[in-house]
């Protein structure tokens, strides 16, 4: 009897790292769906367009013709091709493979710090060790979603993210001095912050999520992955 019900509870969890895990890799294969879409498409589309109002506007010149011809076009279309190479990047991480996961994360921090308006600070602590593609990716997605929440949620001005590489274990935390939550509240009913995400990813990868926070005292998230 009890050998039975420990041997279903050890198939009911299988099950549920099963769907988790196809539910974690129907997500990135419609994040490089879209990547792709993105970059062979529209980014093709802006830059033949780009090319156009540049011939444009030479033939113009070139008949002698007078014509108010700005910039303010060609300058917006190339705002709108890097803007899609952004989100390109964001959706499939290519430089994970070529850079590893601290020039990743690197390069991410200094894009929000640049757009979001706000601080980031960034420390890698330890020889970097690569890890598993598959938690690499995991734990970039999971610094995405934090970001997200912390620009959307948490009003803050400064963040910090530190990676250290241990003999036998990863550790990520992130830290901000936004306006804090109640973690019970969030426990419970997730505010759309995107946890129980994050806490699937990481327990794909045999890691462990935890945050702690309080009203207008910022919040605190702590990863660990298992090396």
């Amino acid at each position: 009897q009890v050998g039975r019900a420990s041997r279903r509870q050890e198939r009911s969890r299988e099950i549920e790292r099963s769907m988790l895990q196809a539910s974690v890799d129907a997500q990135e294969k419609e994040r490089s769906r879209i990547a792709k879409d993105l970059h062979d498409d529209i980014q093709v589309t802006l830059s033949t367009a780009k090319l156009k109002l540049g011939m444009m506007g030479r033939n113009m010149k070139n008949k002698g013709l007078e014509a108010d011809f700005s910039d303010e076009p060609a300058a917006l279309i190339q705002n709108a091709i890097q803007s899609v190479r952004e989100i390109s990047r964001e959706l499939l991480p290519a430089a994970l493979q070529r850079l590893g996961l601290v020039q990743t994360l690197k390069a991410l921090c200094e894009t929000v710090d640049t757009e979001g308006g706000l601080q980031v600070h960034f420390e890698s602590v330890g020889e970097e060790l690569r890890i598993s593609k598959e938690a690499e990716l995991a734990v970039y997605r999971v610094v995405q979603e934090l970001f997200a929440n912390a620009l959307k949620h948490a009003n803050a001005k400064v963040i910090k993210l530190s990676v250290t590489f241990l003999p036998d274990a990863l550790k990520l935390q992130f830290e901000d001095d936004g306006i804090g939550f109640d973690p019970k509240q969030i426990t419970l009913e997730d505010k759309g912050l995107g946890f129980k995400n994050i806490e699937s990813r990481v327990s794909l990868i045999g890691g462990t999520f935890r945050f702690e926070s309080a009203i207008e005292a910022g919040a605190r998230f702590w990863v660990e992955v298992p090396l």
